[in-house]
């Protein structure tokens, strides 16, 4: 099992699980572009997104 988590800086983490790698990149994605483009009224204040394969960290992304 694959998972996304996106941490914000004033609520609790979200963790999303996707059964496969291809589907966890591509919500990886679309999140990532949603802390870059979309207003923080609507995307919220993210802090951080991670992607895992049980504990093994395959992607991260910080935002200041």
């Amino acid at each position: 099992m694959y998972t996304v988590t996106t941490y914000y800086y004033d609520e609790h983490p979200i963790i999303d699980e996707y059964p496969n790698i291809d589907e966890a990149m591509e919500a990886y994605a679309e999140t990532d572009w949603r802390a870059c483009h979309a207003p923080r009224d609507v995307a919220g204040d993210m802090r951080r997104i991670v992607v895992k394969h049980g504990d093994k960290v395959l992607r991260s992304r910080s935002y200041p």
